[in-house]
């Protein structure tokens, strides 16, 4: 999104929704969305009344993947995944993750000019993601095309990826079976928890939402942030005077610009959100980036 134009033109109608049409009925579509904070909120933790479970099919590696999950397979799925990706596996990372960008604007540099997108926050994201999981950096491109693939409004280029990515990662996880290697895959493969493992499929589904949501929501956080620090240089010498401060910037470049606008969960029975009657099988749809800019909490 151009936040110099369409961004700034979003938060005036988010401001107008929630002032006027907090949750508001999608015309046609039997769906609603969801503006406020506090109803957002809601939507999100009321796993019993709004699921994240969306297609039911049993053969889609995203919808067998955490993010399409309720309690009690959600919890399950994430402690296992949890003990392949530890905080100390994330924090060995972190040499490389430097390396990496520093090596990234090296080359930049050589041009001359730095394109923010390009140049950094594209490349480093599919870069480190390739890294965790051990695989080959010859399939770079091909990792940056099927993420965007996924993310796209191409139903079919989706389905196609999604096979591919398939086919993909089963094959590196049989190998990690047995030729196991220090890499994210081999820990997931090997993750248990009272006898209980990851599936094919909840692996694959793993990988590829790590590809997706890691790749696309950190380009949009560097990028942003990037954009914020560069529009209010007084802040930007702040942070330079004091990195401390960094952490608590950036979770507010998270609030601001929210690196996901949209989530959606399908209304499990009826229920009644702010006085409107959502009736079971409609779809709400969770502006988060509403709810980041909502004046009753910020």
């Amino acid at each position: 999104m151009d936040w110099n134009t369409n961004g700034l033109l979003a938060l005036d109608w988010f401001k107008q929704m929630r002032m006027d049409s907090p949750i508001a009925a999608v015309e046609g579509e039997g769906a609603w969305n969801v503006f406020k904070y506090e109803d957002v909120k809601a939507v999100f933790t009321n796993y019993e009344v709004f699921s994240s479970q969306g297609s039911s099919s049993t053969d889609d590696p995203i919808e067998s993947s955490v993010l399409r999950q309720d309690p009690p397979k959600h919890r399950q799925l994430r402690k296992l995944v949890s003990h392949a990706f530890t905080p100390r596996m994330i924090e060995s990372l972190a040499p490389k993750i430097q390396e990496i960008t520093t090596s990234l604007l090296d080359e930049a540099e050589k041009k001359g000019a730095v394109d923010i997108v390009e140049d950094l926050a594209s490349p480093l994201p599919i870069t480190v993601i390739a890294e965790m999981l051990g695989v080959s950096m010859e399939y770079r491109e091909r990792f940056k095309a099927w993420s965007d693939a996924l993310v796209g409004n191409n139903s079919d280029a989706y389905y196609q990826c999604q096979q591919e990515m398939s086919e993909y990662f089963s094959e590196i996880a049989e190998d990690r079976r047995r030729h196991p290697q220090d890499d994210l895959i081999t820990k997931l493969v090997e993750a248990r928890i009272d006898n209980e493992h990851l599936t094919d499929l909840e692996i694959i589904g793993f990988c590829i939402l790590l590809l997706v949501a890691g790749n696309e929501t950190t380009t949009n956080l560097i990028s942003s942030a990037v954009l914020a620090f560069e529009s209010l240089p007084e802040v930007r010498a702040e942070v330079l005077a004091d990195p401390s401060l960094l952490p608590g910037a950036l979770e507010e470049v998270f609030r601001y610009f929210s690196p996901v606008q949209l989530m959606f969960r399908s209304v499990k029975q009826d229920t009644v959100l702010r006085g409107q009657e959502l009736k079971q099988g409609q779809f709400v749809y969770i502006w988060m980036a509403s709810a980041n800019h909502d004046e009753d909490v910020f």
